[in-house]
């Protein structure tokens, strides 16, 4: 379904607060330990060295904690956050600071961080105006906001429509596009810095594998389920506008 006013996409029905774990099983890859490489870039979606010794980041829905791990190797003093305990063992046994819950655990509800992350979390959320408002308070001032969303304007999303990786019902319960997304985070009290689309080209194979799974083989699905091909197509979609990914820079609108 689509708001007429905002413009955000929403999955209706949907499981409810009480039923959503249901749908994230011991087994649910985001949530998995994973080896970090070494010397690997880090991720797409943020890549930025602290402004000065010490400053603070934390990471909301960390996951396994590979991300968080790649921060702390950047100089941030990085901590995590996750709702799923098998994410927080696996960042605690690589000897990363992650707790289980919000930002009210008592671990967190005194600190402040020069940047808050928060990597594709806004679409599995009930209340995410609640969640940008806790973010924040816990921001020092001048402190950045990094969001990371699916984008339902996507070239792959038109493509591929349901099979299309950034649908992932019923987990995923909100969809944005660049517009719906700046609104979000105005009414939150933010003010947009930077909008970038980030592309992933293996989010583009992985959602032309889907389709050709559902429907069968076509032109479309054949070009996105190749290495080369679908490389190709991501950077051109990118620099149109058009990537799986948006990515948003912000801070507290004074």
């Amino acid at each position: 379904m689509r708001c007429p006013e905002c413009e955000l996409v929403y999955l209706s029905p949907r499981p409810n607060q009480a039923s959503i774990h249901l749908f994230y099983p011991d087994d649910y890859a985001p949530h998995q330990s994973n080896k970090v490489k070494k010397n690997k870039k880090t991720s797409k979606e943020f890549s930025s060295q602290p402004p000065h010794p010490n400053a603070r980041l934390l990471d909301y829905g960390c996951g396994s904690g590979a991300f968080l791990k790649k921060m702390q190797d950047l100089g941030w003093d990085s901590v995590g956050l996750d709702s799923s305990d098998n994410a927080v063992k696996s960042a605690n046994s690589m000897g990363l600071k992650a707790f289980k819950g919000d930002f009210k655990h008592p671990e967190i509800a005194g600190m402040k961080f020069e940047c808050i992350t928060m990597r594709q979390v806004l679409e599995h959320l009930h209340n995410p105006i609640e969640t940008l408002l806790e973010a924040k308070k816990h921001l020092v001032s001048k402190g950045r906001l990094s969001v990371s969303v699916p984008n339902i304007e996507s070239l792959a999303y038109r493509w591929f429509k349901e099979n299309w990786l950034g649908i992932d019902h019923p987990r995923h319960l909100l969809f944005f596009s660049p517009k719906s997304l700046q609104r979000l985070l105005k009414k939150a009290g933010f003010k947009l810095l930077d909008l970038r689309q980030i592309r992933h080209s293996n989010w583009l194979r992985e959602s032309a594998c889907n389709e050709i799974k559902a429907r069968g083989m076509t032109v479309k699905s054949w070009l996105g389920s190749r290495k080369l091909s679908s490389s190709a197509i991501s950077l051109w979609a990118q620099i149109t506008n058009q990537s799986d990914c948006i990515q948003v820079l912000a801070e507290e609108d004074a």
